[in-house]
């Protein structure tokens, strides 16, 4: 088993699952990515497979937002879920995010 009692290669192999959502909550991008490898491995991508970012945490900021975002964009997973959606995400981490990652506004 994974760390944290998940076993993903199992849970995809058994096709439990519609799809997967690890909840890779930190600040720093080095363990995002380390997390992230480790939970692909033995994966064979027959289920879509996201990243649960923490865009609550007290410590981080849009710009340790996006760079997660891009580390999850260049791991080999489908995409990721950013958790919470509450008044401080859509007030100030919502906006930095869609206007870093899509400056044209379309």
């Amino acid at each position: 088993l994974g760390e944290m009692a998940q076993d993903w290669p199992t849970w995809e192999k058994r096709n439990i699952f519609t799809f997967l959502v690890p909840m890779n909550y930190t600040t720093y991008p080095r363990e995002l990515s380390k997390w992230m490898n480790s939970q692909l491995k033995g994966l064979k991508g027959n289920t879509p497979f996201y990243s649960g970012l923490g865009s609550y945490m007290p410590k981080m900021t849009p710009a340790k937002l996006i760079q997660q975002i891009e580390v999850v964009r260049s791991s080999g997973m489908n995409g990721f879920i950013l958790f919470a959606y509450n008044d401080d995400f859509v007030k100030k981490m919502l906006p930095a995010v869609i206007h870093k990652l899509n400056p044209s506004g379309k």
